[in-house]
């Protein structure tokens, strides 16, 4: 398998960059349409999972990727099998943000902050070309580095 330069990357749009773009602009209806009925999203390392089309939809409706983030695309290469994709996602954290996370105590201290977290996903496709499942891994140490307050 021929590895892909950037250029040749831009003019191939995979499934999980339309998924992305979807998610992205809140077109919820073609965001469902790159995802498989039994889709699984894993977050690794706590192994989070969130099962069925229904469920990952909500997950990326509370996912505020069209919030302020501007996410600087590094990788995305898919075959008819499989793909990754990896961003930095760049923003400041918000009180939206915050919740479901463990954060310091005093939340207004990092209310604010800018922060770019590496984020990548490793997945499968079906058939159909549609993502069944999904791995995300985030950049712990840096998301732990973001949250260290001087207390």
């Amino acid at each position: 398998m021929a590895i892909e330069t950037l250029d040749a990357q831009k003019t191939t749009v995979t499934v999980f960059r339309t998924f992305f773009e979807s998610v992205k602009a809140n077109h919820c209806d073609a965001l469902a349409d790159t995802i498989a009925e039994d889709c699984e999203w894993v977050f690794i390392p706590d192994m989070k999972t969130y099962k069925g089309i229904k469920a990952v939809v909500e997950l990326c409706e509370h996912g505020k990727l069209a919030s302020d983030k501007t996410p600087e695309i590094q990788i995305d290469v898919a075959t008819p099998e499989w793909g990754v994709f990896k961003y930095i996602n760049r923003g400041a954290i918000t009180k939206e943000a915050t919740t479901g996370w463990q954060f310091p105590a005093d939340l207004g201290k990092l209310i604010g902050e800018k922060y770019a977290v590496s984020i990548c996903f490793v997945y499968q496709i079906n058939e159909e070309g549609k993502i069944f499942h999904i791995n995300e891994y985030h950049d712990m140490a840096q998301l732990n580095r973001i949250v260290e307050t001087d207390e």
